[in-house]
């Protein structure tokens, strides 16, 4: 990767209204990526690996719509972990349980993952 070039930020959301918000924000930042799915996220990364990663920051939503229990983005931490990419990734996903809880990733769920940082929303 040249020094002048930005490393892009890949979006990993399966809902396209916060798929879009996501990329209005990172964009002035660096360029991005939106991936909707865990077939085409796999795929993604093992290009990256061949290729070598272009991206420095994930944002991941762990619970796309195949998965409500964040199996999907425990398969795909565990690709990062496994492929090598050192990647820092963020998990997007919300809900009304605990990063413990079932829907989202917590850091002893996968090797490789230093830390987590829970999403809260509250609507008032």
């Amino acid at each position: 990767m040249s020094v002048e070039q930005k490393p892009k930020v890949l979006i990993i959301e399966d809902d396209p209204s916060s798929s879009q918000l996501l990329l209005r924000i990172v964009e002035y930042i660096a360029p991005a990526i939106i991936i909707n799915n865990l077939r085409d996220t796999l795929k993604y990364l093992d290009q990256m690996a061949e290729e070598g990663s272009a991206v420095g920051l994930v944002l991941l939503d762990a619970n796309l719509s195949n998965s409500r229990d964040g199996s999907d983005g425990k398969r795909i931490m565990q690709k990062i972990n496994d492929l090598g990419l050192g990647l820092t990734v963020l998990n997007t996903s919300c809900g009304d349980v605990t990063i413990e809880g079932t829907k989202h990733i917590d850091k002893s769920d996968v090797v490789g993952i230093q830390e987590a940082v829970r999403k809260v929303l509250r609507g008032e």
